[in-house]
């Protein structure tokens, strides 16, 4: 078999409500004109502005702390033989390895959806990591892991191309519920 068909590869852009652009837009504006306002004010209500260098700076700054917290987020997947890594890429920039989990040590692998997705909610994990682009997203799955050694369940929410989901069944096919095309 060659040994790069066992490389699987998948991205998605995480899915924002109407209000977070929303509020994208108006956040930076209004954290950066209050303080400059309230300067104005000031300096026409007593005749002098109250620490205006700091007010000024405190608005840039707050600007750049607003702008910082609405970027753009993407996940990254990578199945390289039997690991599934998972990244996050800021603003198409800066990328950031979050971990990898062991294909073979999976407990459960199934669609995020209908009686699955039930399933995956009634049950009690000890860590909970959402990598998907949205929950309503039809091509989301969750991964359980279970860790014998500190007796810890852990349950992976991701997205998944058809590539990835064969690669999967390949190295666990006992842990793959509801296979897609089959």
């Amino acid at each position: 078999m060659n040994e790069f068909s066992n490389i699987a590869e998948y991205s998605v852009q995480k899915t924002r409500s109407k209000l977070f652009y929303v509020a994208k837009v108006l956040t930076p504006i209004i954290v950066g004109v209050v303080p400059i306002l309230y300067s104005i004010y000031m300096l026409l209500a007593y005749g002098f502005p109250p620490y205006p260098f700091f007010i000024i700076f405190l608005s840039i700054v707050l600007v750049v702390i607003s702008l910082n917290y609405f970027r753009r987020i993407d996940y990254d997947y990578r199945i390289v033989g039997s690991e599934l890594f998972f990244s996050i890429v800021y603003n198409r920039k800066k990328r950031k390895e979050l971990g990898s989990i062991d294909l073979i040590r999976l407990e459960k692998i199934a669609p995020y959806a209908g009686k699955y997705a039930d399933e995956a909610e009634a049950a009690e994990y000890d860590k909970v990591y959402d990598f998907s682009s949205s929950p309503n997203d039809p091509y989301v799955f969750y991964a359980v892991e279970y860790d014998e050694d500190n007796n810890t369940r852990t349950l992976y929410l991701f997205n998944a191309s058809e590539k990835m989901l064969k690669l999967i069944k390949l190295y666990n096919r006992r842990a793959i519920i509801d296979y897609p095309n089959e």
